[in-house]
């Protein structure tokens, strides 16, 4: 009864007021809390009734209609090529599997990360991943822990979070209108923060590090109180994952590698040759129109995503650091694309165009080739290691 008592007092405490949420906090849920548990957690997130299915909130799309179909038969391939590679030639240096979005599948008109691990005759790569797919749908399935079992990989790469926080037009949700944006009082001050950004220097030679502080910082004021909540529903599912990675004792010394995306422009524009694809994919609409709604003009919209892809990849650094501190069996490193992109580098509004997958895929060999088990490197600036 105790231990109810304490469960339920966590989640309220996360859901009403994520950001007193403690590390003590987040320790004690990840005990307590089991992954159907989970799904109450997240319709409670975005106030869907408690008789609703959560496949309805988890409907990602990634696997049905032609979006399903494309998913389904470009994974397929990739896997076929893996399967013959390992029957003729035997494992190679690194074996990797691969979980996650788009950037890791997107089945038409790009070629994304995992193509160009497809193409280097040292790694072995076998693919999980969806267009579409959600963290929460990605732990919820458990598909990579069987996975992981059968071809025991040096690297296991996860990539999620984006469908997560835009899917289904849940972006609305976490965003303030105008007349009521903030600072929310559980972060540092806003000067401290603006200063601890500087010294991270997300600049490029079209937004310079002082420009991206300010979109940061303003940004932040439109975050709602579901989107800290849903950040630390996303952290807890992170740490899941690894978890039950640690927790099965059969993956010592194994990498993990995350990533949390670049910072994404909110433009309706869509070149003309790929609209009809475009259209069947619902592409061009996921940021955009929903920020549209929300009342926010061309400039808050840029400032909204760029702090919550800030905030997002924090997270995903901090988790790791966390994991790190705590275990030696695996080890996880972060690829941080912050700042890499420039406008005319995006395809649409979430994914890079297939010669920026390239440079990013270079930084993750970098990353899988490096000593760095013991090194304490454990994030890798994609615009650094590229400059």
């Amino acid at each position: 009864m105790k231990k109810k008592h304490e469960k339920n007092e966590l989640i309220n405490k996360l859901l009403r007021t994520p950001g007193s949420f403690t590390n003590q906090n987040f320790k004690d849920l990840l005990y307590l809390v089991s992954l159907p548990e989970f799904r109450k957690i997240i319709k409670r997130v975005f106030d869907i009734n408690e008789n609703d299915d959560i496949n309805k909130l988890n409907n990602s799309g990634a696997n049905k209609g032609i979006v399903g179909l494309a998913n389904y038969y470009s994974r397929k391939m990739k896997n076929y090529v893996f399967n013959r590679r390992l029957r003729s030639k035997g494992r190679r240096e690194y074996l990797i599997v691969a979980e996650g979005d788009s950037w890791f599948e997107h089945p038409l008109l790009l070629k994304d990360l995992t193509d160009y691990f497809r193409k280097n005759r040292r790694v072995l790569l076998y693919s999980l991943a969806y267009a579409g797919d959600w963290i929460s749908n990605i732990v919820f399935e458990q598909e990579y822990i069987r996975e992981l079992s059968i071809y025991d990989p040096e690297v296991f790469l996860i990539s999620g979070g984006g469908n997560d926080l835009v899917g289904l037009n849940k972006l609305e949700l976490l965003v303030h209108k105008p007349t009521r944006e903030k600072w929310p009082h559980h972060l540092i001050s806003e000067k401290e923060l603006g200063e601890k950004i500087l010294k991270q220097d997300f600049g490029n030679e079209e937004t310079d590090a002082g420009k991206r502080k300010n979109m940061i910082i303003a940004g932040t004021k439109f975050l709602s109180r579901d989107f800290w909540a849903l950040l630390q529903v996303l952290k807890v599912l992170y740490a899941l994952i690894f978890t039950q990675i640690i927790e099965s004792n059969k993956f010592n010394g194994l990498k993990i590698i995350t990533q949390g995306y670049d910072f994404a422009i909110p433009s309706k524009r869509i070149n003309p040759f790929r609209n009809h694809i475009r259209c069947i994919l619902c592409r061009g609409e996921w940021l955009f129109f929903p920020l549209q709604r929300k009342g926010l003009n061309r400039t808050q919209k840029e400032n909204v995503i760029s702090a919550m892809i800030y905030h997002y990849n924090e997270m995903l650094i901090n988790i790791g650091k966390y994991i790190n501190r705590h275990t030696r069996r695996i080890k996880i490193f972060h690829i941080d694309c912050r700042g890499f992109l420039k406008r005319k580098d995006w395809d649409d509004e979430l994914h890079p165009k297939s010669r920026i997958f390239k440079k990013i895929y270079k930084v993750y060999m970098k990353c899988i080739l490096d000593d760095n088990m013991n090194n304490g490197q454990s994030v890798y600036r994609v615009r650094k290691e590229i400059n």
